[in-house]
């Protein structure tokens, strides 16, 4: 992996229900040749930055895990 990017839940819901066409996203890059260091850097993203997934995968696991921080249960995904 060589970056880490930050969805909050609500924004990731509207990008995956087509609600909103993109999101530009800040995340962290690791360059371990430059020394080991993470650089802050922004991201445009569209449905199609995503892996491709069988049903709605990332939308089921946005929902999961704001049942999540509401306590709410059970939780599946699969």
């Amino acid at each position: 992996m060589s970056a880490l990017v930050w969805l909050p839940i609500e924004s990731g819901m509207h990008l995956l229900t087509g609600a909103t066409d993109s999101l530009t996203l800040l995340g962290h890059t690791y360059e371990k040749s430059g020394g080991e260091s993470w650089e802050e850097f922004e991201m445009e993203v569209t449905t199609d930055s995503f892996l491709p997934r069988i049903q709605q995968y990332y939308l089921t696991a946005l929902i999961m895990a704001e049942r999540l921080l509401t306590n709410a249960g059970p939780l599946a995904i699969s």
